[in-house]
């Protein structure tokens, strides 16, 4: 039984974006960027600590509801074992949104560096999953038959870094602890 579950944006700020860049639809205006999309799950009664999963790499916060081959997430995991648990999709990925100027600009002749990690070399090597692609470590735990259902997680980080790590380095985690249901 859940006590509360839903989701709410930590941060985001107001930024001024010129036609061109908010893809010609309309005037200079200003839109939102830099939020991060949060989704909560939390145990009714007594909890235990709460835990918050921040994915890594090109992924969203996805990769923490099911394995790659289907069974049961990390999310779901710690949930039933009273935690309450926040799983973000990092600021430019997946329901977080993303700042659609990288891609307008192109127009103007700016080229934003955009990253993804490819399945041969960076999932394997960046999961360590193996010390070279198609080779698993011996301890592997992943389930490697699964690599191309861990592929269709994969999202371009729009920012080119991992800015989720930022805000945890930084302690901008504190809007966490503001809300209601933390």
């Amino acid at each position: 039984m859940l006590k509360a579950c839903g989701s709410f944006f930590v941060g985001g700020e107001q930024a001024e974006k010129t036609a061109v860049e908010l893809g010609s639809l309309g005037p200079d205006d200003r839109i939102t960027t830099g939020q991060m999309y949060v989704e909560y799950m939390v145990p009714d009664g007594v909890g235990k600590v709460p835990v918050v999963m921040v994915h890594g790499a090109t992924l969203s916060g996805k990769t923490y509801d099911t394995t790659p081959d289907g069974r049961m997430g990390w999310y779901e995991y710690f949930v039933r074992k009273r935690h309450p648990v926040y799983v973000v999709d990092q600021i430019g990925r997946a329901r977080s949104g993303f700042d659609q100027s990288a891609f307008n600009n192109v127009r103007a002749g700016r080229l934003p560096n955009l990253l993804r990690l490819a399945d041969r070399f960076g999932a394997w090597t960046n999961f360590r999953i193996g010390p070279e692609p198609g080779t698993p470590f011996a301890d592997t735990r992943f389930p490697v038959q699964a690599m191309d259902e861990l592929s269709k997680q994969s999202v371009p980080d729009l920012l080119g870094t991992s800015r989720a790590q930022e805000q945890v380095a930084t302690g901008d985690l504190e809007q966490f602890q503001q809300h209601p249901r933390f």
